[in-house]
């Protein structure tokens, strides 16, 4: 299992050339949880995680981040040099029998722990993906119905902060599993990484940034200022320019956005079917914008905030187990981080988000707290929605700051 694995020059490539691996990766998690080897079951985790995402390097260059699966023990070394950097690392593994994790922390590494079928049902996850995470932006939903959703999709325990790799558990936003009974992102804040590799990579080309940004919200032609963007924008105008953040309304993607540390996008989302994965963005007259034109404008920006219905989607491609993703796509052109929701949010829940991310991103707070005021203002301001205030998850190195 720990032979060299050569690296494919694109992500969705070294998708397919682990696929076989990463069959029996789960196989070993188990093996591993069984006998508490620690450093086996980080190898596992790794397997499972996407190989070969890029990262933007100190050349001005996007290329794939080395592998850490040459040597079974480079995974977990690697987890505990991040873990001592001040946030632990969480890595969990599914199987048929159930959900694995280990948790790599500063203070020292705890063996992996199966998770009792109390704790995490696995045949609930299955139902729970035929609705979920769509459902959760139902206005209808109450507060019981939203936390039952998951009452069987539970962890045994989570740092306060900290870092998931998930492998085939990406596709459930952590912030809706439970612990103890608590839905996680009510008390924790979480970043999720494709890979320990890619992690290692962005944080060792240490992009600075410049404290540029820049937004674009598309409104239609000869649409009315009553149109959800065109409401959005106007809501935004305010807080935007007295932060010296140019906003942009025409419907091709800006130039601007290509000079943005900080890029800000507001649009609609769209899925290819109901509850299935994110197929693009577009205005409201439901004119697509060309994602692939968006994603190689902000190559050079380090972090994107996606105000865009379903953007922070992480599914699982059927055949190969690679990643569908905007946010994933964005980090593989060179990005350090995407926040972005879960499910459809009503663009009245960005502005107070907004407000106080910038006020933490401009204070010097690294992102994963600036997303986490972020989020404790709007559950402050709606009352303790929870389709408003758990629907936006950070995808990406947590430790960049402005």
């Amino acid at each position: 299992m720990a032979g060299p694995i050569g690296a494919a020059r694109y992500s969705d490539y070294a998708s397919y050339d682990l696929r076989l691996a990463q069959m029996m990766a789960s196989k070993l998690a188990r093996a591993c949880t069984l006998k508490g080897d620690m450093e086996g079951f980080m190898y596992a985790v790794e397997l499972l995680g996407s190989q070969g995402v890029g990262v933007y390097g100190t050349d001005g260059e996007v290329n794939p981040a080395a592998r850490l699966l040459s040597d079974v023990k480079a995974p977990i070394a690697e987890a505990q040099a991040i873990a001592h950097m001040g946030m632990p690392v969480v890595g969990m593994v599914l199987d048929q029998q159930g959900l694995m994790i280990m948790t790599v922390a500063p203070e020292g590494d705890t063996a992996p722990n199966a998770a009792g079928s109390e704790v995490f049902a696995p045949e609930v996850l299955h139902e729970w993906s035929q609705h979920f995470p769509l459902k959760y932006s139902d206005a209808n939903l109450t507060v019981e119905d939203f936390c039952e959703a998951t009452s069987a999709l539970g962890l045994p325990d989570l740092p306060e902060k900290a870092i998931v790799v998930a492998g085939g558990l990406s596709m459930m936003p952590i912030n809706v599993m439970t612990v103890n009974g608590a839905l996680v992102g009510l008390s924790r804040s979480i970043a999720t990484v494709p890979s320990l590799a890619w992690l290692k990579a962005s944080i060792a080309a240490g992009r600075q940034g410049d404290g540029s940004a820049a937004a674009w919200i598309p409104i239609a032609a000869g649409g009315s200022y009553m149109d959800t963007l065109s409401l959005m924008a106007e809501e935004l105008r305010g807080l935007l320019e007295a932060s010296g953040i140019a906003i942009h309304t025409q419907s091709d993607t800006p130039g601007a956005l290509a000079n943005a540390d900080l890029a800000i996008v507001g649009a609609h989302g769209g899925l290819v079917d109901p509850n299935g994965y994110f197929q693009g963005l577009s205005d409201d007259r439901h004119e697509p914008a060309e994602l692939r034109h968006l994603v190689d404008a902000m190559q050079k920006s380090r972090v994107a905030l996606l105000f865009v219905c379903s953007g922070g989607r992480i599914d699982r491609h059927p055949e190969s187990g690679g990643i569908v993703s905007i946010a994933h796509r964005l980090l593989d052109r060179g990005l350090d981080a995407v926040i972005a929701p879960s499910w459809p949010i009503p663009f009245t829940m960005v502005r107070p988000w907004l407000s106080e991310f910038l006020a933490a991103w401009n204070a010097g707070s690294c992102v994963i707290d600036a997303y986490r005021a972020g989020n404790v203002k709007v559950a402050t301001s709606t009352s303790f929605d929870l389709g408003r205030s758990l629907a936006m998850s950070l995808y990406g190195n947590p430790f960049v700051t402005k």
